[in-house]
């Protein structure tokens, strides 16, 4: 594997990738707002809650992100869209809620986990 910031960088995309699956890609996004909203508050202080609602934002997106796409084609390899936590948490969450409890918490804690943010 090549990436611009070298071995060290493709073993991290790596990692997250298959964590969180599809969600890596809006992974510069979350943190962006992250710390744009940061850097607009009078107390630059990182709060609990900043850091809650990211991760939050993270596996929820991983939660939709399964659903949506439980299978993708990528460079050549099948992967899940919402890689390991996102089938985890699918499996465990289906087992119990049913697929349409399963969405219908996923979307309330991608939009409580923002708001947190």
């Amino acid at each position: 594997m090549r990436n611009w910031i070298g071995p060290f960088g493709a073993w991290l995309s790596d990692l997250v990738f298959g964590a969180v699956g599809l969600t890596a890609f809006l992974a510069p996004l979350l943190l962006g707002l992250s710390t744009t909203s940061v850097f607009l508050r009078r107390s630059r202080r990182l709060r609990f809650g900043d850091v809650g609602g990211l991760l939050g934002c993270g596996l929820a997106l991983s939660v939709l992100g399964q659903l949506v796409f439980p299978e993708v084609s990528f460079r050549g390899a099948s992967v899940s869209g919402g890689g390991v936590a996102g089938a985890v948490l699918v499996e465990s969450l289906g087992a119990s809620l049913g697929r349409p409890g399963t969405w219908i918490l996923g979307v309330t804690a991608l939009l409580a986990s923002a708001r947190m943010a």
